[in-house]
């Protein structure tokens, strides 16, 4: 275990943080030392990475690849896993104002992740309604699969019949070749509504 953990380290932390935070549960107590290192490794690497292209965005508030640079910088810290809850809303809050921000300089640079991400963290940050919004503005200007699955699984836990039904339509209409992902949650759903 001790071996495939510090070749996992070795190979790219940030890529396998999920591996090696599953490692600081392992019985041995020098695998999990390893991992805990591993993490804080994580930790200040992603922070430094953040504070550098901050810098940069800063000395160039109109460099809109800076900015993307940084959401998917923000971003992999957050999915990263290694932070408080307290620090993972600052980051989630942090990542909307670079996402807000880019959108007035340059929407033409956000993607369809950007969009999903933006509209998970707010929900996380518990702004049910902007996150919404967002899904809705990611589905309508993208019209991919994930986009109109990211606002169906926000509606379904709002629990808003109404507005789901009406997303759950025009997915089922939009003519999209769907993934067998998404086929299995239509079917869940719509069982769910009939």
């Amino acid at each position: 275990k001790r071996a495939l953990l510090l070749n996992v380290i070795k190979d790219n932390m940030v890529k396998n943080a999920s591996f090696i935070r599953s490692a600081m549960r392992d019985s041995d107590s020098e695998t999990t030392h390893y991992a805990a290192s591993a993490t804080m490794q994580i930790y200040t690497k992603l922070r430094s990475t953040i504070q550098g292209l901050e810098t940069q965005v800063q000395l160039d508030q109109s460099n809109g690849s800076m900015m993307i640079e940084l959401l998917s910088a923000v971003s992999d810290y957050i999915e990263s896993g290694v932070l408080t809850k307290r620090d993972r809303d600052f980051y989630c809050n942090k990542f909307s104002r670079v996402f807000e921000q880019l959108k007035l300089n340059d929407p033409s640079l956000l993607t369809s992740d950007s969009y999903l991400k933006q509209a998970d963290y707010l929900f996380l940050s518990q702004d049910v309604h902007k996150s919404i919004e967002i899904a809705v503005e990611g589905r309508d200007r993208f019209d991919a699969e994930e986009n109109h699955l990211k606002l169906l699984e926000l509606l379904y836990k709002t629990g808003n019949q109404t507005k789901f039904d009406a997303a759950f339509e025009a997915f089922k209409h939009s003519g999209l070749t769907v993934s067998s992902k998404g086929l299995e949650l239509i079917r869940f759903w719509n069982k769910r509504t009939t």
